[in-house]
């Protein structure tokens, strides 16, 4: 039959006003394009886009580009969708006018979840779902279509036509924030919600065998879960805050209405929180230091949590574009997983890395660190000693690390004789420690702390139950200087030991050893022990 026109036979007056806007649009952002790079250029390149969201009346605040480019990408989504669906009613044999459809939203949610294969829905159905009822909130009855979706094996599909159907953001109402959000990171091939949904994609369609075998043995509670915390990871996105903490807010809230567990929400919130740590730290740090590993294995200290981490960080890096998840990222991450793994047995060291990591976040968090240069930042974060950081407030690190970056020659010490003799010392060259406290054995030592900082430097403190007269501050300074001189073997007074005193660990931790000596108190014994481990070069 011969078409004469077009809008009489096929199209309703409302979508061609919707679809007319659209295309109206378009042509304008072309001909700002032309007229800026002064030819004929139909390519929204990043170079252009802040001089067209000006030239278009969108302004020239920070944002503005953000906003011409979701106006960009839902007009074309508007011709697209329309043109599809105009294009397959032409293709029957008659021509025949769309009508607005009436279905019941839910009644065609439980038809597209039904569908064997979802892969040939065609757009005749996206109008339908496009023209029913709009769920104006999270009710039971969506409630429970939203768990229908993600407990299917095919999520991604049913998800991807909400989509095109411009119904995601009304199913699932977190998600309206970030339609067609776009990323200028440099990163990032694709807008928050496409990145979303394609990582539901890789997470539902694992290729490696290995990561394949982990999804499946995590439980259908579990999968369910981890399916959502991939789609509403970037949520906090476009906002001030940090988006990972914003993300997990959001989540919480996502899944308490739909009355998750609260141990499974606070898992799905860690995984946000958290979701870009383990590409970071495998592609970025030392995946064969204790220190690193054990870092980054006190954010996810059960094997449960690990898993999940790995496999949504598989999907997450997938999702970007380009080749960001390759055989070499591949091999980084399994490394990674396969070391944090071995190390999460290790209850107490885990608990003293996470206070570590806990008062990192503190010391990060102050004007007087944030002032610092970016280099001396990074040596303070680098720093192996736990003990410095879960012993020490942050301020205090902060004043020792300033002095060691600032020591002009090998070695800087400071005496304070108030309510007790205290001796702090920070070295670059070896320090005959055996020798000083020889010296001192006659003064009753309550404490000492030594602590690697950086760039081989180490510091000391050593804290007696007593002050001593004035007169003999020059005489203890003396001997400080003379222990970075005095090589000779000390002759020294035994405490009074036996082998029942001592309790040696051998498998501490992969870098460490443990001993613990239970003794009476007594003048000269860390003197004792110390010049014994300086005998046998134990660090």
């Amino acid at each position: 039959t011969k078409i004469k026109n077009m809008v009489d036979i096929v199209i309703e007056d409302e979508d061609y006003r919707e679809f007319h806007i659209a295309l109206d649009f378009i042509f304008r952002v072309r001909g700002a394009l032309h007229l800026i790079a002064k030819k004929k250029d139909d390519t929204l390149r990043l170079d252009y886009i802040y001089d067209v969201a000006i030239y278009l009346g969108f302004g020239d605040k920070p944002n503005s580009h953000i906003k011409l480019y979701k106006k960009v990408m839902d007009s074309l989504q508007t011709m697209h969708r329309y043109s599809m669906v105009w294009v397959e009613l032409l293709s029957e044999s008659e021509g025949k006018k769309a009508k607005t459809v009436a279905d019941d939203f839910h009644h065609l949610l439980d038809e597209l979840i039904l569908k064997e294969s979802i892969n040939d829905i065609n757009y005749q159905f996206i109008y339908k779902l496009m023209k029913s009822k709009k769920p104006q909130r999270l009710n039971k009855e969506l409630i429970r279509d939203v768990k229908k979706i993600f407990a299917h094996q095919n999520a991604y599909l049913i998800l991807k036509t909400l989509m095109d159907a411009k119904m995601l953001g009304y199913i699932i109402p977190p998600m309206k924030r970030v339609m067609n959000l776009a990323q200028f990171d440099g990163y990032h091939h694709y807008s928050v919600d496409v990145h979303s949904l394609k990582s539901l994609y890789f997470l539902e369609n694992i290729e490696d065998e290995f990561l394949r075998s982990l999804f499946n043995s995590l439980s259908p509670q579990e999968q369910f879960l981890l399916k959502i915390v991939t789609v509403l990871h970037d949520v906090g996105k476009g906002r001030k805050q940090d988006h990972s903490i914003v993300g997990a807010k959001v989540f919480k809230i996502f899944a308490q209405k739909l009355s998750m567990d609260s141990s499974f929400i606070e898992m799905g919130q860690k995984i946000i929180l958290f979701h870009t740590l383990m590409s970071k730290v495998a592609q970025r740090e030392d995946i064969y230091s204790e220190q690193t590993i054990l870092k980054f294995a006190s954010h996810f200290p059960s094997e449960r949590l690990l898993k999940m981490i790995y496999i949504f960080t598989y999907a997450d890096m997938s999702a970007v574009g380009g080749n960001i998840y390759s055989n070499f990222t591949a091999k980084l991450l399994r490394t990674l997983y396969k070391n944090s793994l071995e190390v999460i047995g290790n209850d107490n060291k885990l608990k003293e890395t996470s206070k570590r990591v806990k008062n990192e976040n503190i010391l990060m968090k102050k004007e007087e660190f944030l002032a610092l240069p970016k280099s001396l930042q990074n040596a303070i974060l680098s720093i192996p000693s736990d003990f410095l950081f879960t012993k020490y407030a942050p301020l205090s690190i902060i004043e020792i690390s300033k002095n060691a970056i600032s020591m002009e020659g090998e070695y800087v010490f400071k005496i304070t004789n108030t309510k007790s003799l205290t001796i702090e010392l920070i070295r670059k060259t070896c320090i005959n420690i055996g020798y000083l406290l020889s010296k001192l054995s006659n003064l009753d030592i309550v404490n000492m702390d030594i602590c690697k900082l950086f760039d081989g430097m180490k510091y000391f403190k050593i804290e007696f139950n007593e002050s001593i007269d004035e007169s003999q501050i020059e005489l203890i300074e003396s001997f400080i200087e003379g222990s970075f001189s005095k090589k000779s073997n000390l002759k020294l007074t035994k405490p009074k030991l036996n082998p029942f005193m001592f309790d040696v660990d051998c498998t501490h931790s992969q870098e460490y050893a443990l001993m613990r000596l239970k003794c009476p108190n007594q003048k000269g014994l860390f003197a004792y022990v110390i010049s014994i481990f300086d005998e046998l070069n134990i660090d």
